[in-house]
């Protein structure tokens, strides 16, 4: 059996089972080599030796693509096959008889307790391919969904062209529901709104539609006035969400890619509530990359943030160093005067004399403070100085995109709406309602918290970087969402569960080897898990290194492999070889393969 592999390689492959021409004897073996049981059955239908085999023929071919093929199209090494299984002579074409193929049809559905292609299988078919193209557009998902319906509910399948004028009807009326239903839901003015992007501008020449496809640039810096002002500008243009509400996200990217692929002259040819659809499907999209723009400059500016704040803990360690060793020489010579016989009075003059040769108690406890504030390779104080310069652009992404919290973190959206509020601030600290302080992360208390008068208050300079590390932080987490983003937002909220086939998820599952249910599937991902673990344990045990190592921070750390010299045979083939081949020009090769191939045929003017 082999796959229809005649789609573009851009859309879906087709999944309609054929049957290959040419066959190896693994391929006989598998497709055409009938089983004991049925040979116990072709007699029990077929009288001659001839005729068993070409009912064994049938039945073996439907067995492999699900339908009945003519003989002529059958290869002749598989019939010639069943006849040696059976020990029969046989011609490598079957002449059948119109009352005997029907008898022989009938039988071997009978036999495989399969229903026949009919008005039952028909309906089955519309209904699969009417329930995927509502999120899809692709003709071969179609068709591979009714193929994959049809044959686990044991129905025969039809001719390809058969599947393939079901799925253009069932798109084509599917589509055309959708298109007038997003239409209603727009206004007169939003339906004007929308007609002045195809228009062209006398000036530049250019429709509004075409800087609505065409992205702004990476998300950087350099960048933000033009993100901030395509934000502005498609804020203003119609909202799409209450139109495409009822869609699927995959039919809205799909339109949304077909419209990007047309200018504005061909858009305009389009009926009006396909044309009016797309152009809401490209507004979604580009309100959802901007999103997606803005969220990835935030991420990537707290991460250069963390990123200086480390650089600058590691030089403060190396600035201190000297004062590190000073302390540990004093809690030396402490420890031996603490050691002495001396009476305790005298020890603790001595100590006295000790601490006071280096500077005083309250000196020693400062520098012991500013040791203990950074253990445990503690970076944050160090995040403020790296904020503050990128204070302005953090603040106003911050304040642009629409977070929606989960339960765990709804105290963090009180913090992001305090520090990213337009308004001036007018106090070095805060008091926010319906927020406690104990919700702050345990390793920022002590510096946002720094108010000896209000435990309540909160450090508004510190709170800030808080806010904004802690934000970075829980987007990646999953734990903060921006609404309306193609990549950050709730996407599972989306997934169509009343449209799940329960038994097409049960036949994917049982086909990939998991578990039966959730249950099922939890107990094989553990079970994947647990080997997985068990291989780096082996890997990581005994002090052994290979290509795997354990990391500072108990990861494992895959190590590059060290190359092979390279044989001396090899070395001495590559001489050999150019010593008998000869050099020879680019251009020479180029004017050889074209002789030969003739490839500039396939060079011509682009198509307007």
């Amino acid at each position: 059996m082999s796959i229809d592999l005649s789609a573009p390689r851009t859309m879906t492959r087709l999944l309609y089972p054929k049957l290959a021409q040419r066959l190896t004897a693994a391929d006989l073996h598998r497709i055409f080599g009938p089983t004991y049981k049925e040979r116990e059955w072709a007699p029990t239908v077929a009288r001659s030796p001839s005729s068993q085999v070409a009912l064994l023929v049938q039945l073996r071919v439907f067995q492999a693509v699900g339908r009945f093929l003519p003989m002529k199209d059958v290869p002749a090494s598989g019939i010639e096959y069943v006849a040696q299984k059976l020990g029969v002579e046989c011609e490598s074409r079957v002449v059948y008889s119109q009352a005997t193929l029907y008898r022989h049809q009938a039988a071997v559905l009978e036999y495989l307790g399969v229903t026949a292609w009919g008005d039952q299988a028909r309906e089955l078919a519309i209904s699969t391919m009417t329930k995927v193209a509502k999120a899809r557009t692709d003709p071969a998902v179609l068709i591979n969904a009714a193929v994959d319906a049809l044959v686990r509910h044991h129905f025969e399948l039809p001719a390809l062209i058969a599947l393939r004028r079901l799925a253009g009807t069932v798109h084509s009326v599917v589509n055309g529901a959708q298109w007038r239903e997003v239409c209603d839901h727009l206004t007169a003015k939003q339906g004007c709104a929308l007609e002045a992007l195809l228009k062209m501008d006398s000036q530049t020449q250019e429709s509004q539609f075409a800087q609505l496809c065409r992205a702004p640039g990476r998300a950087s810096r350099k960048n933000l006035k033009l993100l901030l002002e395509r934000h502005q500008w498609l804020q203003n243009l119609p909202h799409p969400t209450a139109a495409l509400q009822a869609l699927a996200d995959s039919k809205v990217l799909q339109w949304a890619n077909e419209a990007k692929r047309l200018k504005a002259p061909e858009l305009r040819r389009y009926v009006k509530p396909r044309r009016h659809a797309l152009l809401l499907a490209v507004i979604r999209q580009a309100r959802g990359q901007v999103l997606d723009d803005l969220t990835q400059m935030l991420l990537k500016l707290v991460g250069k943030i963390e990123s200086k704040s480390a650089d600058r803990l590691q030089e403060w360690y190396v600035a201190r160093h000297h004062q590190t060793d000073s302390l540990i020489r004093t809690f030396h010579e402490s420890l031996i005067v603490h050691d002495s016989a001396d009476e305790p009075a005298r020890k603790v003059a001595r100590l006295e004399t000790l601490f006071t040769a280096h500077g005083g108690r309250d000196k020693l406890k400062e520098s012991c403070a500013q040791h203990l504030r950074h253990e445990k390779q503690n970076w944050r104080p160090f995040a403020l100085p790296a904020f503050e310069r990128l204070r302005s652009t953090l603040l106003r992404v911050a304040a642009i995109l629409p977070l929606q919290a989960t339960a765990t973190s709804g105290d963090l959206l009180g913090f992001i709406s305090a520090v990213s509020n337009e308004e001036p601030p007018y106090s070095d600290y805060y008091l926010i309602e319906n927020v406690e302080p104990g919700s702050l992360p345990r390793e920022w208390r002590g510096l946002v918290l720094d108010d000896p008068s209000n435990e309540k208050a909160f450090n508004r300079r510190q709170l800030e970087v808080v806010a904004m590390l802690e934000l970075a932080a829980a987007i990646k987490a999953g734990e903060m969402f921006v609404t309306g983003s193609l990549s950050y937002d709730r996407f599972w909220d989306r997934l169509p569960s009343e449209a799940a086939d329960p038994a097409a998820i049960a036949a994917y599952a049982a086909s990939q080897g998991w578990g039966e249910g959730a249950d099922g599937f939890i107990g094989t991902l553990q079970e994947s898990l647990e080997r997985q673990e068990g291989f780096i344990e082996r890997a990581l045990s005994e002090g052994k290194e290979g290509y795997l190592r354990c990391g500072k921070d108990g990861r494992p750390i895959v190590t590059a492999i060290q190359a092979l010299p390279i044989p001396v045979s090899a070395i001495e083939l590559e001489k050999q070889l150019k010593e008998h081949m000869p050099e020879r020009q680019l251009l020479e090769a180029i004017t050889n393969s074209e002789h030969w191939t003739e490839w500039s045929r396939h060079f011509a003017p682009r198509r307007a």
